[in-house]
């Protein structure tokens, strides 16, 4: 009995935790968002190539941690983890809508910044009206960081 309740939760970890960005890419889908970024020590800022992301109050000194000031890094997010947004804010990228799909109970977001295109998958069984320009929130406190040559760092 033990066996089989094992089996269940070692993919759920995996999906939660990969190791690397390839696990992060493989295991889901749509798969993980990765998004390049460069860490500012002294803000506990998140600089990608669109913006750039401030680290919450908890999440700053394990930041510090774990990453040099300048580092290059993967910053990894769940599509349900996402979240459109009203307008500009502290974790907040502009994007322009690219794709919208019902599925049924949810809805497929795929959103295009200067650099990336980015998914969030909705619960909502209605397509929600979308402007051209949208702005999604990304959940620090929810995203994993992963190092330049991929593998988890926190």
């Amino acid at each position: 009995m033990d066996r089989g309740w094992r089996l269940r939760v070692i993919p759920l970890e995996i999906y939660r935790r990969p190791r690397n960005t390839f696990v992060a890419t493989f295991i889901g889908s749509p798969p993980m968002n990765l998004l390049r970024c460069r860490f500012r020590s002294a803000e506990a800022v998140l600089a990608l190539e669109d913006g750039q992301i401030i680290a919450p109050g908890e999440r700053r000194e394990a930041l510090r941690r774990a990453f040099r000031d300048g580092e290059r890094l993967w910053l990894g997010v769940r599509p349900e983890h996402l979240a459109l947004a009203e307008g500009p804010g502290p974790a907040h990228l502009a994007a322009r809508v690219y794709a919208v799909e019902p599925l049924g109970v949810e809805t497929l977001v795929t959103v295009q910044t200067d650099t990336d295109r980015i998914s969030l998958r909705l619960s909502v069984d209605e397509p929600p009206v979308l402007r051209e320009q949208v702005w999604v929130r990304i959940p620090v406190e929810r995203a994993l960081f992963f190092r330049e040559s991929g593998e988890l760092a926190l």
